[in-house]
């Protein structure tokens, strides 16, 4: 993990640099995308 923190750290400078909290990285063997989420509603679960 102390690897992978490492690796991501320049990821999260980036983000904190050119966008706002609501913006996030993905990377996947295929790619990377930068996704930021416009609105978002938590839906509480009904027990």
């Amino acid at each position: 993990m102390d690897k992978l923190e490492m690796l991501c750290q320049p990821l999260v400078e980036y983000l904190k640099e050119n966008h706002n909290p609501h913006t996030e990285i993905v990377v996947t063997m295929d790619s990377i995308m930068v996704k930021q989420c416009a609105e978002g509603i938590p839906v509480k679960e009904n027990k």
